[in-house]
């Protein structure tokens, strides 16, 4: 979990001809969020794609395999990671619904 970032940041780096997507869930990018620095130190072309569902989900998966009654510390507060993303120097959008979805591909695309 939180493997993304970094991992799409190293592909960037072994292949910088290529464009580099890396999608995330909202947990596991809250933990690596702030590679998005070196990635803009860098001038790196990922296109980072942050799914949300409010929760750390692949520990929630573990817990439902144990005999753990209630998901204990797995939820989390939503998150405007394009607002954190900008904060940090790198252009971003929101997209809240699938209709906006191609418009938000072709500007990540004309910016990287």
């Amino acid at each position: 979990m939180g493997y993304g970032v970094p991992g799409s940041l190293a592909g960037a780096l072994s292949f910088p001809e290529r464009q580099i997507f890396n999608i995330s869930g909202d947990g596991a990018f809250s933990m690596v969020m702030q590679d998005i620095i070196t990635q803009k130190k860098y001038n790196l072309p990922v296109i980072n794609i942050i799914t949300s569902n409010v929760s750390l989900n692949f520990i929630k998966s573990e817990q439902d395999d144990l005999p753990i009654p209630e998901h204990s510390g797995i939820f989390i507060e939503d998150q405007d990671f394009a607002m954190i993303a900008r904060g940090m120097g790198v252009e971003a959008v929101t997209v809240t619904k699938s209709d906006d979805l191609p418009a938000a591909f072709d500007k990540a695309v004309e910016v990287t």
